[in-house]
């Protein structure tokens, strides 16, 4: 897992907490 795939579960977690 690279720091780009990291972020991007991330993001997407954050996306769906948020919003």
């Amino acid at each position: 897992r690279t720091w780009a795939d990291w972020w991007r579960t991330w993001a997407d977690w954050w996306r769906t907490w948020l919003y």
